[in-house]
């Protein structure tokens, strides 16, 4: 040591200027400071593969120690270009293959910009990379892949395990047609052990002309244009399409653990008419209603194959008639119905609850179907008020195919009903000849 001199100092602060091409993705491990980033490196090298860093230009911030013939990296920043990556951007799902972009290393942050690439047959057509938090105790992953392609590959994407997203809104990707464009999103902390509850995902698609097969009843859902949200929570279906040739809407969702009440429900709206009803096997008064019905149905599913539906109706367009009465609604006139369904295997079993009003007419009124599902068994009526009627009781269908009638209440003029005595007017099936045997209280011939 020279006298008067300064000491020599612990730490010289340098700059590194690095400038690589056509590098080998498979030599990364070599080329990446072990100080850098360690969360970022770690992940970098456990899940991008294959390709090549088409051009590299970085700079490196150096705190360098004289005595120990070393430097610790500080910071970075630089530029980079590469194709045919394969990234595995979230373990158990289908990995992009052949990505394609940019990337950008500054302010602590690694973004990478894909141009191209494909996960199955969906093409990546944007989205972003970005480690966080460089250098921290804590790095973090933030992933948002913007890709289109069929639907169906879609579906399989996020059907698999941790996510099983198709198979928990119930839908299997081998019956869903069509295209779609949507985002993947992801955000993890870059920790060894990381667990599944640590991951912020949600997928969003936007569904252009989806085709389901047997979406429902065994009925083809067609010409869907759905936006599609799904999160940890559940699922959210918004949109327009045909059911079994019929326009409607939806809105609706999935709870995927849900705490109490219903696993999913779904509001829907449509209007059908008597072809319609027919096809949809849902003319159970054929004589009785004719013209357009407009109906808002919620759908909510429970459990082991049950759910239940309210279906509020809209009996304007529509005409009504109870000849026996003597009553009748002409089209225009105005009308509103309310039915409560039981389904089972997404069949209705029952009926629980019908109202109907209109001028002259209120009835309320539960209904049990037959077991093959197609005819009516029985009717309990809390209360009917039609013409100069008013009436309670029940209808049952006997084992010979006539009707048992129980009726009671301040004003029944029996006549009307008994001219028209052989007429089924209950089932969508008429039997021939049908018996009657009525018991009757209160009532006037």
């Amino acid at each position: 040591m020279i006298a008067g001199t300064d000491p020599a100092p612990s730490r010289i602060q340098g700059t590194l200027g690095v400038v690589l091409a056509d590098v080998p993705v498979a030599k990364f491990a070599t080329l990446w400071p072990p100080t850098l980033s360690r969360g970022g490196r770690r992940w970098v090298l456990a899940n991008v593969h294959d390709g090549v860093l088409d051009q590299a230009d970085v700079q490196l911030d150096l705190a360098v120690d004289p005595a120990a013939f070393s430097a610790d990296v500080v910071s970075a920043r630089g530029s980079m270009r590469y194709h045919d990556l394969t990234i595995n951007y979230f373990s158990g799902l289908a990995p992009v293959r052949k990505v394609s972009g940019t990337a950008t290393l500054k302010d602590k942050r690694l973004e990478f910009r894909p141009t191209g690439g494909m996960i199955k047959s969906t093409q990546v057509v944007g989205g972003s990379l970005d480690i966080t938090d460089l250098g921290a105790p804590v790095e973090w992953q933030t992933i948002d892949l913007t890709l289109a392609g069929p639907i169906r590959d879609v579906l399989e994407v996020i059907d698999v395990k941790p996510l099983r997203y198709a198979h928990d809104i119930g839908v299997d990707p081998a019956h869903v047609a069509r295209r779609t464009e949507f985002n993947l999103h992801f955000r993890f902390p870059l920790l060894r052990n990381l667990k599944f509850d640590d991951v912020e995902y949600s997928v969003r698609a936007t569904l252009t002309g989806a085709a389901i097969t047997r979406a429902a009843i065994d009925r083809d859902l067609s010409d869907g244009d759905f936006a599609l949200d799904i999160s940890p929570p559940g699922m959210h279906l918004q949109g327009n399409g045909r059911f079994d040739g019929v326009p409607i809407s939806i809105d609706g969702g999935v709870a995927f653990k849900p705490k109490n009440g219903p696993r999913g429900r779904y509001r829907v709206v449509l209007t059908i008419d008597d072809e319609q009803r027919r096809r949809l096997a849902l003319d159970y008064l054929p004589d009785r209603i004719n013209g357009p019905i407009g109906i808002a149905l919620t759908y909510s599913v429970l459990d082991a194959g049950r759910a239940e539906a309210e279906a509020l109706l809209d009996l304007r367009a529509a005409s009504l008639s109870v000849a026996e009465a003597g009553w009748s609604k002409a089209p225009d006139a105005p009308g509103t119905g309310r039915l409560m369904l039981d389904l089972v295997n997404e069949q209705i079993t029952r009926l629980p609850e019908i109202e109907v009003k209109a001028a002259g007419l209120y009835g309320k009124f539960a209904l049990a179907l037959a077991p093959d599902r197609e005819r009516i068994r029985r009717v309990d009526i809390e209360r009917l008020v039609i013409g100069d009627d008013d009436i309670a009781g029940h209808v049952a269908r006997r084992p010979d195919c006539g009707w048992q009638v129980d009726l009671h209440g301040p004003r029944f003029d029996l006549s009307h009903w008994l001219k028209d005595s052989g007429n089924d007017g209950l089932s969508q099936h008429s039997d021939a000849e049908p018996s009657l045997l009525i018991d009757a209280h209160h009532w006037v011939v």
